[in-house]
């Protein structure tokens, strides 16, 4: 590739704020793994109509290829027997979670949302120049065995995709 992506801000993750390493982990793969004409925008603040502040983990940006809002778990997350997502508790234990998924899939449909609204007032037009999709990521894990059926492997990464990570963007882009 001829150049790096362009980081917003330019600095990586903090490692010592809750997530954050495993936040750099990735960060550091989606900036050796993408090339030159890709924005990688990590941490971005968005409030949505219902005033509701977000922080998108991750959203990456190319303009042929379009924008993919990827949410990044650490250590501590898993789907009980019942299906339900639990993450570790400090003491050890599991409790219940926020579904990542649908954390990941509301979250972008909030910016696609409020990214229309903006492009309609600056062009007139309603459609977006630009495909919309979502991943998840535990840059810790490695997958054991096959992935529930409400799971893609196009939309959902381990470590194991850490050093392709450029390439699985573009395919989840594609799916």
């Amino acid at each position: 590739m001829s150049s790096a992506p362009t980081s917003i801000p330019p600095t990586p993750p903090d490692s010592q704020r809750p997530g954050g390493a495993a936040e750099l982990l990735v960060w550091e793969a989606l900036m050796g793994t993408l090339g030159g004409g890709w924005w990688v925008f990590h941490g971005l603040q968005i409030l949505g109509r219902d005033a509701t502040q977000r922080e998108l983990d991750f959203v990456v940006l190319h303009r042929q290829h379009g924008l993919l809002v990827i949410e990044c778990k650490g250590n501590g997350l898993r789907r009980g027997r019942d299906s339900r997502w639990q993450h570790r508790r400090p003491d050890g234990g599991f409790e219940p979670a926020r579904d990542p998924v649908e954390q990941v899939m509301s979250a972008t449909q909030e910016l696609a949302r409020a990214l229309r609204e903006r492009w309609r007032e600056a062009s007139g037009s309603a459609r977006l120049p630009v495909v919309f999709g979502h991943a998840l990521v535990t840059p810790r894990a490695t997958r054991a065995g096959a992935l529930p059926l409400d799971l893609r492997p196009e939309l959902c990464w381990t470590a194991d995709d850490l050093p392709k990570l450029g390439e699985r963007v573009r395919v989840a882009l594609g799916f």
